[in-house]
């Protein structure tokens, strides 16, 4: 085994001196290498969908895509107004959803836009069936209209609680879009105008306070928090380490060496990932954070120990050579064994954490190899003085050591229970995965959609409910059935809303029996329930049909629970 450490600590002593002989050749290739490597960074960009978290092997994303190739898809932008005043039947605000409805198809890739200006309204009149927009003209109704429409609003469990708040004081505009998901700059159009139409709606009705939530706003809120953390965070960070390093070594050549370690490891495993086509998120986009903090750790012992032996008298080059070869061991062992750990996070079902490892792991095994080849070559050119002895930290350090020595015992039953106190603490950690607690209160996104958890619900559940086959969902019994299961999921206290064909077809029966609220039911006649779904249909304006909830072949109706702000656990 000895000389098994020889023959490491001989391999490093020859190959710092090579190093040094070479160190210009050494200087220019690695800057050169990490300028070709880094080039790649160009290639980088910001995954702006939610499908990036996920694997294509993930079972609940393939179920997802699966139902959202049948039905609709369920990427949105929600706008919710909420007058001062609280009184959102008003012409003002009726007349700023109104106007949102119409601009919102700016939007691009929009699929579909709803509101309560829009929403298709039917009622009977003698025998025909009338299907309209529920408010028209906004700005000239009188107030036994505005209130005979805030009463069947509140009354339409289609819309109540979804697209009309549950005390009436906020109205909601939800946009549907069908991005082709060709290139990133999709999510960012279609959030940069929905962030125009907000402005504009403030300029024309000023009382009137918009927020703006849903999935696309997510996704860009993750793509903005990321590029925000590497702009600013990141910068900061090398800062503080570096000032730190500078207290530390108490050496600025010392520090300008680090800098340097730890820029050409960053620049090399983010020109990696550039050259691999990773797209980023806040995940993955840490790891120059993570590389930085263990590029630090290899350089500072490496350096402690230089200045170490520099105050013992060696001169530089005899105690760069003498830092390397102690070091060499520590130095390569941890670095080899962070890679493997960082790798494993291949194992995870979210490609984000791959990414991270990966990245980490390139940015670790680069800094290891410059750690050890371009660190004592710029410590050789750059200038260095041997430091003054420091009595102060030497003792205190010395009195640290003696008190380790002379209580063993003591401290490893203290570190024990320490230890088996945190560690019983471990059952109390909860697994909560609530995506808008992600966000810092102070990103516009998060305030938003704190504000619109007020009102409305924020997750949602979509559930698709197969009949016995073809144009079989006007059976009785299976409308029965979607009924029950409306009528279960309602139950649920963290359940705000639910949307299901059960209620269009109640309404149809009530509509052409006069309007009847007795035979506001499931109709007992396959073939009148059948015959009311196409003059229904037939009656719908273009953007507004039942796509969303029923497939093609009328074999299956989708049914969507809307969820409070809840927890993973009360989801469960």
């Amino acid at each position: 085994m000895n000389n098994y450490f020889k023959s490491i600590d001989r391999f490093a002593v020859r190959l710092t001196k090579k190093m040094i002989d070479y160190r210009y050749l050494v200087l220019i290739t690695a800057i050169i290498a990490a300028g070709l490597i880094g080039s790649g960074a160009k290639n980088l960009d910001f995954a702006t969908n939610y499908r990036a978290f996920f694997s294509e092997t993930n079972p609940e994303l393939q179920a997802f895509e699966q139902l959202q190739s049948v039905y609709a898809k369920n990427d949105n932008i929600f706008f919710v107004l909420e007058p001062q005043n609280n009184e959102a039947f008003s012409n003002d605000v009726l007349s700023a959803v109104e106007w949102l409805t119409h601009e919102a198809w700016q939007i691009p890739y929009t699929q579909r836009v709803d509101s309560i200006t829009n929403f298709q309204h039917s009622y009977s009149e003698g025998d025909d069936l009338i299907v309209e927009d529920l408010v028209e003209d906004a700005a000239n109704l009188t107030p036994a209209q505005l209130h005979s429409k805030k009463l069947i609003a509140i009354n339409e469990p289609l819309i109540y609680k979804q697209l009309v708040s549950k005390d009436g004081t906020a109205l909601a505009v939800n946009v549907t879009l069908n991005y082709p998901q060709k290139v990133s700059s999709e999510v960012p159009e279609s959030v940069s105008k929905a962030r125009e139409l907000t402005a504009e709606l403030n300029n024309k009705f000023p009382n009137i306070k918009v927020s703006i939530s849903g999935i696309s706003m997510l996704n860009n809120a993750f793509s903005e928090a990321g590029m925000h953390d590497m702009r600013t965070l990141i910068p900061t960070m090398f800062a503080v380490i570096l000032l730190l390093t500078l207290l530390i070594i108490r050496s600025i050549s010392g520090m300008v060496a680090t800098l340097m370690v730890i820029i050409i490891s960053t620049v090399t495993a983010m020109g990696m990932a550039g050259f691999f086509g990773i797209k980023l998120t806040p995940i993955s986009a840490s790891a120059p954070t993570i590389i930085l903090t263990l590029a630090i750790a290899d350089s500072l012992h490496i350096l402690i120990s230089l200045k170490s032996f520099l105050r013992e008298g060696l001169n530089k080059t005899d105690a760069i050579i003498e830092s390397v070869r102690v070091n060499f061991l520590p130095v390569t062992v941890t670095s080899l064994t962070t890679i493997v750990g960082f790798l494993a996070l291949n194992f995870s079902d979210s490609p984000p954490f791959w990414h991270l490892g990966n990245i980490t792991a390139i940015g670790i095994f680069a800094a290891w190899i410059l750690s050890l080849v371009l660190l004592p070559v710029l410590i050789y050119i750059l200038p260095m003085k041997a430091p003054k002895s420091s009595t102060k930290s030497e003792a205190a350090m010395q009195k640290l050591g003696e008190f380790v020595v002379n209580n063993p015992k003591k401290l490893i039953i203290s570190i024990s229970l320490v230890c088996i106190v945190l560690i019983s603490q471990i059952p109390k950690i909860e697994f909560n995965d609530q995506w808008s607690e992600y966000f810092d209160k102070k990103i516009k996104f998060k305030q938003d959609t704190d504000q619109i958890a007020k009102k409305f619900g924020l997750y949602p559940l979509e559930f698709s409910l197969p009949s016995a086959g073809p144009g079989q969902i006007s059976d009785p019994e299976y409308l029965h059935n979607l009924e029950k299961f409306s009528a279960f999921l309602k139950a649920n206290e963290v359940v705000k809303h639910v949307f299901s064909y059960s209620e269009i077809i109640k309404r149809l029966n009530k509509n052409l029996h006069a309007d009847n609220p007795d035979y506001f039911k499931i109709p007992d006649d396959s073939n009148l329930s059948a015959q009311y779904l196409l003059f229904y249909e037939m009656s719908l304006p273009y953007g507004l049909d039942l796509n969303d909830r029923i497939n093609i072949d009328k074999s299956a109706t989708r049914v969507t629970a809307t969820l409070t702000n809840t927890t993973t656990a009360e989801t469960k």
